[in-house]
């Protein structure tokens, strides 16, 4: 904005100097936050506080000056997209690992259980509920977390691999994928016209409406069954679809899919995932915390890292390199 600036110094990004009724300041981005300084004298502390809250309220002012500052930057490509992939996917095989252990849990014996229980004078139902039953209900529960970890990865990564293949190069175009569903983002980055990628879109697309609309449409029922309505052959259920171009209710229950089954599949088609075209892509949103550079996308560089793992290892350990300098303000 045309203020005199220091420019970058050790450890600072910027430094402005200004004058506040007769006396030196110094406002600047230093490595642990912005810092205001001030000539050293009795009256300096009750001075700077009126500084920051003088700022603080030309700060509020120039909101719609930010505004619009944003609403530019997000309409091209200048930007940085957080890149969560390694946590996300971390969260993932946590819950994967925890399904695992309870799988393999030794099962306590009927009569042992209902022993304990009645020794406890427990009143609470689940505490009476048989071991297989339980044991079976818990593991439900852990696969459960496990298919919607895998959707929350999956939701944010193809984000990320379709900025990668050069398929989305703007803020916009990222903040619109973003707000798509699922669908659209498995086709950003994977091409359906494969057999095999479509396979996987298929059935995971079964897999989601099934499981993860369980969670995040009331859990009714894995498959939607919200309601059985009265007839003379008794009570008859009725699904939720969750699916714009199909019916909102269907009558009887379709095939379920088991969490095993659906966890197996998921465990295919990351192996599937990583032995394609993506594979590159591995070393940037899995094996680093690198955010994803939209202006790398506009000016091919992730393209041409995407020849092959190699290459792309290469720009991660230089963008790491740059990255780590840039947040030590090591100039």
């Amino acid at each position: 904005m045309g203020f005199p600036n220091y420019d970058r110094a050790e450890k600072a990004a910027w430094a402005v100097p200004f004058d506040h009724e007769g006396k030196a300041f110094l406002v600047g981005h230093y490595k642990f936050g912005v810092r205001l300084m001030a000539e050293a004298s009795p009256n300096a502390e009750a001075e700077a506080r009126e500084v920051v809250c003088r700022i603080r309220r030309a700060v509020k002012e120039a909101e719609p000056f930010f505004t619009w500052l944003t609403e530019n930057a997000v309409s091209g490509s200048a930007l940085n997209v957080v890149n969560r992939g390694r946590q996300l996917f971390e969260r993932f095989e946590f819950y994967l690992g925890e399904y695992n252990r309870k799988l393999d849990e030794p099962i306590e014996s009927d009569e042992d259980h209902i022993q304990r229980v009645r020794a406890s004078r427990s009143e609470k139902i689940s505490d009476w509920y048989l071991p297989a039953y339980k044991h079976r209900m818990e593991c439900g529960w852990l696969g459960l977390s496990v298919i919607d970890g895998f959707f929350s990865w999956t939701e944010h990564v193809f984000i990320h691999l379709a900025i990668l293949k050069g398929r989305v190069t703007t803020g916009k175009e990222v903040a619109k994928l973003a707000e798509s569903n699922w669908a659209d983002k498995f086709k950003a980055p994977l091409d359906i016209t494969n057999s095999e990628a479509k396979r996987f879109y298929d059935k995971l697309a079964a897999v989601r409406c099934q499981f993860r609309n369980f969670n995040a449409h009331g859990a009714f029922g894995k498959q939607g069954e919200a309601f059985s309505f009265h007839s003379g052959a008794g009570a008859v259920p009725v699904r939720l679809t969750h699916e714009p171009e199909r019916p909102a209710f269907l009558l009887g229950l379709d095939e379920e899919i088991p969490e095993a089954k659906a966890i197996q599949l998921i465990e295919s088609f990351i192996t599937f995932l990583w032995n394609s075209d993506c594979a590159p892509a591995f070393q940037h949103v899995l094996a680093s915390d690198l955010p994803t550079i939209l202006s790398c996308a506009t000016d091919g560089t992730y393209q041409r890292a995407m020849a092959s793992s190699e290459d792309m290892e290469i720009l991660v350990k230089r963008l790491t390199h740059q990255w780590e300098q840039a947040a030590n303000m090591d100039w």
